[in-house]
Parts: structure tokens; C-alpha cells; sequence
């Protein structure tokens, strides 16, 4: 009995996929005058079926409750961060190297995030072997809860079930947290190190550097956080440049934005600085989830039809 509900629910899903397959391309076909995407993005009409794809899933909606479980994690992931590159260096210097990484948020996101940072180095000082470990490991478990959101919100633009269990599902979501923790420890160093070239050399370094490294990361979470088989990697980098370009586009203009048109601070008072760091969380969650409609889509459209 037990085998066939299992049987039965593959084949439900599988007439879900086939049916999600037919909507794909006649989104396509209405929107774009095409039935297939391009091989990696090629034509902006690509990312115009990916947010009309996205619109049917409620990704603004999604993203919004990313950005709400972003900013609980953010003390505990910060925490994380200076913990894990304190094994390297002193939780002072991790502060001075993870701020150059907020020079170009939004400047009350930035001061939010710099004066967290102070705090938890403060805090990390006296940490050492054991301590520092266990240290470590409770932070990453307290900021595990925006890698479930974010899994979640891949799951639905997938459209994939979580089956996962709840140990599972955990194990995921923690990978994720300390990979992202990890990543943030490469590139915080590695943008100190670029930050020691002068002139517009370091800085086109460093902005490329940033680049590769979300293109990267987008790409490996659109692989592996859906509960569904990994897409193939062009696929997935498709995905991360969408992300990357536009995150980086979306965070300059809101930076550009808050800094000469916002009037965040008069309209919510000590709150402004808050209000603006989880806007700026919230943009980033839909651009990364607009990535894995593009993702998904092109996953999709690869898979040959069958039935």
C-alpha cells in the first residue's frame, strides 16, 4: 500500500511537471513570439518570461518573508562570520575587511550592518579552540532560518515538493548557512587584499571579483537548495547572471535612491535605518529568486516532453 501512494504521487508530480512544461511555453510563445529560451540568456525577452513566470509564483510575496527571516539571522550570521574568520585573524581586523564588503549598500544598511559587526567582535574576543567552536556552531544554527526561507522560495519557483525530512531539510539548510559564512570569509579577505591596489585597476578588480563570486553562489544554490534534481550547470549560471546583474543594478539604484530621494528617517524615525536595510534585504531575495525562474524555466525547457 505503501508503495503504491509512492507510485502514485511520482506520477502526480510528473503530470504536474508536464503540465508546468506546457505553461512555460506558452507564457513563451504569448510573451516572446518564441518557443524556446536561448542557450544561455542571449535576448532580455528570456528574464521577461522568467518574471511573468515568477509574477504566477508570488515571488515579491516570497521574498518578503525572505528578507523578514534575513535580518533575525543577520546578529547570528554576523556573529558566525567573525567567529569563523577569527581562526585566522583577530575579530577586529574581520570587522575593518567585512565593512570594506558594505561600502556599497545603502549608507543606513551599511551603518546597521558596521555596527553589528563592532559588537560581535567585541564579544568574539575572548573566544579560543573549544569555545570558539561551539561558538561557531550556535551561530550558524541560529542563522539557519533564512537558508530554510530561501530553500523554500527556491522549492516554489521550482515547483518542487519538499520531501525532505525534517533532519534533512536541517542538514541543507545548515550547509547553506555555512557555505554562505565561508564564501563571505574568501571574499572578505580577498577583497581586503584588492582593496591594496590603487586607482581604477583595484576597483574594477574588486567589482569583478564581487561579480564572479554571486554568479557563482546564486548558481550553486539554484543546483542544490530545490528539492528536485540538480539542474545542469549552464542552467544554473544562466540563472546567477540574472541574479548578479540584477542585484548589483538594483542595489546601486536603491543606494542612489535612499541616499538622495529617501526620506526614510523623517517618515519612520529611529526605525529609517532598519526599514532601509530590509528593503534592501527584500530586493536582494527577489532578484535571487527572479535567477531561479530563469533557472527553472531553461531547466525545464532542456527536459524532453514525454507522454
Amino acid at each position: 500500500m505503501a508503495e503504491y501512494h509512492r507510485s502514485e504521487g511520482a506520477a502526480c508530480r510528473r503530470r504536474r511537471t508536464q503540465g508546468r512544461r506546457r505553461q512555460i511555453r506558452q507564457v513563451l510563445f504569448a510573451r516572446t513570439g518564441r518557443r524556446r529560451l536561448s542557450p544561455i540568456i542571449g535576448n532580455f525577452s528570456d528574464v521577461r518570461a522568467a518574471w511573468a513566470a515568477g509574477s504566477k509564483d508570488n515571488i515579491s510575496l516570497i521574498a518578503a518573508g525572505i528578507a523578514h527571516y534575513a535580518l533575525l539571522a543577520l546578529v547570528p550570521a554576523l556573529g558566525a562570520l567573525v567567529l569563523a574568520y577569527g581562526v585566522f585573524a583577530d575579530p577586529q581586523t574581520v570587522a575593518r575587511h567585512i565593512q570594506l564588503l558594505s561600502d556599497n549598500l545603502p549608507a543606513a544598511a551599511a551603518e546597521i550592518i558596521g555596527d553589528q559587526l563592532r559588537n560581535v567582535s567585541e564579544g568574539a574576543t575572548g573566544a579560543k579552540g573549544l569555545g570558539l567552536v561551539a561558538s561557531l556552531a550556535v551561530a550558524i544554527f541560529g542563522a539557519r532560518n533564512a537558508a530554510r526561507a530561501l530553500m523554500t522560495g527556491l522549492n516554489i519557483a521550482f515547483h518542487a515538493d519538499e520531501m525532505r525530512g525534517f533532519l534533512r531539510a536541517n542538514l541543507v539548510a545548515l550547509a547553506i548557512t555555512a557555505g554562505g559564512i565561508g564564501g563571505l570569509v574568501i571574499i572578505g579577505g580577498a577583497s581586503a587584499a584588492l582593496a591594496l591596489i590603487s586607482g581604477p585597476l583595484g576597483a574594477l578588480a574588486s567589482f569583478c571579483f564581487l561579480a564572479g563570486s554571486a554568479i557563482l553562489s546564486a548558481a550553486v544554490l539554484y543546483r542544490y537548495a530545490p528539492n528536485q534534481p540538480a539542474p545542469d550547470w549552464r542552467a544554473a549560471l544562466a540563472g546567477g547572471v540574472v541574479f548578479a546583474v540584477g542585484w548589483i543594478a538594483a542595489t546601486a539604484g536603491f543606494a542612489f535612491y535612499a541616499a538622495n530621494f529617501g526620506s526614510y528617517n523623517a517618515t519612520y524615525g529611529s526605525l529609517g535605518a532598519v526599514v532601509v536595510l530590509i528593503t534592501w534585504f527584500y530586493v536582494s531575495a527577489l532578484m535571487l529568486l527572479l535567477g531561479g525562474e530563469l533557472t527553472a524555466l531553461k531547466a525545464s525547457i532542456a527536459k524532453p516532453e514525454r507522454g
